[in-house]
């Protein structure tokens, strides 16, 4: 099987999206909770990202959305690290 620069590319963006997922999540955490949820976005999950970014960049005080939503064009893949809501005491 031949793999062209762009497959091979995607391929490498996706793996090392995962490790970081992967990093995120088995790091040490405070007290030893974990609320940490990760996920990685590429295809039309990421083009459904940039379009919500896109609608948020309409407001001239939020405009830095489209700026950030060229960028994550521009990229095979996203990978968003967040929190659950769980206030410590």
């Amino acid at each position: 099987m031949k793999y062209t620069s762009e497959i091979s590319e995607r391929n490498a963006a996706i793996a090392c999206a995962e490790k970081m997922a992967a990093a995120a999540r088995t790091a040490p955490k405070a007290c030893g909770v974990d609320l940490i949820e990760t996920l990685v976005l590429d295809a039309e999950d990421k083009d459904r990202l940039t379009a919500a970014m896109r609608e948020l960049g309409t407001s001239e005080k939020r405009s830095f959305y489209l700026r950030d939503a060229g960028n994550v064009d521009a990229c095979h893949c996203i990978v968003l690290i967040g929190t659950q809501v769980n206030p410590a005491d």
